[in-house]
């Protein structure tokens, strides 16, 4: 790989505050881990699929404008054109881009067309940002735990409370002088319930983890920062990492990254305005972006190489669909139909030892889903796997030929599953708890599992398996991610 003069010598602990994408060569395997920053607000439809980013940046517009309760006065517009009540539950409608102005009993409602929201898989420990807590005559958002080690130490909330008040929120008092806090005795109050559409936060500054080993032998790694550029990094032998000039701008989410079957690295990731954007890298380390591969995508996309040399992308749609996309070897792109909906976040895929197209998801309920494609090109979608998920997965195939994957409990726990050659699942005790970022894993040449993870201090944490099956975590790469 030929490195251009303008590379920078970074230090192994600069703070990204950024997306990662790191993919296995061949296409063994690519994740996404996700790191919640403010989307823009206006990126979802009315009812229609809102990511967890999303209906945060919502709230804290109405703390930005200072707009009071009031179940009487004029209703407050969310910057878009659309108007709401302007008390708790209409903070909430307004949250989620409802249609409506609901009130607090409807949010009580049994789920059904109308009504679309339902409890939360894992109670008021499954708490993810954007889901609701309500109670008679008061609902609130949640933002994040105060501690997610330690759920008993509280919560953060946007709550609208009391006439005249403006939005209490996690960050400045009200101007009645209130937080937007909960303890944990609070929160016994509440009965924690999610919306349908909403998902889990691919529009989000993602930070996508994997590993690219690229022909000369350097793990490579892709980052979108927070001002939406798209940045390369490489670690040379010597452990010292370095930064390429940037490879583009109007970018969001976590990329992913695979090698093609002629050499060439492929990054693949979300562009600000939906499109799902491909770039290339040739022999003399120059970057070409290709014409986008679609449009309406709402989540991080995943990618490998298939058997047969040929590129494959999956990537959710704005209704929850699992889309995929390959390429012919004359570089057009088709697009299948849809393998499945009612998915929530960002997919994950991996070749298995068989040559079969291996895709994971998150399912709306927190389920983890699990799909292979025949040689056939038939889609197959297995028993769910295990609930309480509360991350997008991570997948890859360890040395030993048996697929693997990682995603976050409802308590922070970091799980493991892996599938016995009788295509039966193990879920191993968890490997750390505390997580809070989606994790994503790769298998090193070394043959030992690795996987990543951010906690609630915003540390970049890496734990490794090593030949005995037992698990170590090294100190924290990057310490300020949040």
């Amino acid at each position: 790989m030929t490195i251009p003069r303008s590379i920078r010598r970074i230090a192994m602990r600069r703070a990204l505050n950024a997306a990662l994408s790191i993919s296995l060569a061949g296409g063994l395997g690519s994740a996404a881990v996700l790191l919640t920053t403010p989307a823009a607000a206006n990126a979802s439809a009315i009812n229609g699929t809102i990511a967890r980013s999303e209906t945060l940046s919502r709230s804290q517009y109405w703390v930005d404008q200072h707009v009071t309760y009031t179940q009487t006065g004029t209703w407050a517009n969310d910057g878009y054109g659309k108007t709401y009540r302007r008390d708790c539950s209409g903070l909430v409608s307004m949250a989620w881009h409802l249609s409506n102005s609901y009130v607090t009993g409807d949010f009580q409602h049994a789920h059904d067309s109308t009504h679309p929201w339902t409890g939360v898989p894992g109670g008021l420990d499954g708490f993810q940002p954007g889901d609701a807590m309500v109670k008679s005559g008061h609902i609130e958002l949640f933002v994040k735990w105060v501690n997610t080690a330690n759920h008993g130490q509280g919560a953060y909330v946007y709550s609208f409370n009391s006439d005249g008040e403006t939005v209490q929120n996690p960050y400045a008092n009200s101007s009645f002088g209130n937080l937007g806090k909960n303890s944990w005795s609070d929160l016994q109050n509440y009965s924690p319930i999610r919306y349908d559409r909403i998902t889990a936060d691919a529009t989000t500054t993602d930070i996508g983890l994997g590993t690219s080993i690229y022909s000369d032998g350097y793990l490579q790694v892709f980052a979108t920062d927070a001002r939406g550029v798209l940045r390369h990094l490489y670690m040379t032998n010597d452990g010292i990492w370095h930064e390429t000039p940037p490879i583009a701008t109007g970018v969001t989410g976590a990329p992913a990254t695979t090698m093609y079957s002629d050499g060439n690295l492929q990054v693949f990731v979300k562009g600000t305005n939906g499109d799902l954007r491909h770039f290339y890298m040739t022999g003399d380390a120059v970057w070409h972006e290709t014409p986008p591969i679609a449009t309406g995508i709402s989540s991080a996309p995943t990618a490998t190489t298939y058997s047969d040399g040929n590129l494959q992308v999956f990537a959710t749609g704005t209704s929850g669909q699992l889309r995929h996309f390959w390429m012919k070897p004359d570089a057009t792109w088709i697009e299948t139909p849809a393998i499945a909906t009612g998915i929530s976040g960002a997919p994950a895929t991996t070749m298995y030892s068989d040559g079969n197209l291996q895709l994971f998801a998150t399912g709306t309920s927190g389920q983890l889903r699990h799909f292979y494609m025949t040689n056939d090109a038939v889609w197959h979608e297995t028993p769910t796997i295990a609930t309480g998920l509360t991350s997008s997965p991570a997948t890859t195939t360890y040395s030993d030929g048996k697929l693997q994957v990682f995603a976050n409990g409802a308590s922070g726990q970091l799980r493991h599953f892996w599938m016995k050659p009788d295509a039966t699942w193990v879920e191993t005790p968890a490997i750390a708890t505390g997580a809070t970022a989606a994790p994503a894993t790769v298998t090193y040449t070394d043959g030992f599992l690795q996987v990543f993870t951010t906690d609630s201090t915003g540390r970049l944490r890496h734990l490794y398996m090593s030949s005995d099956a037992v698990w170590h975590e090294t100190p924290a790469l990057i310490d300020d991610l949040d």
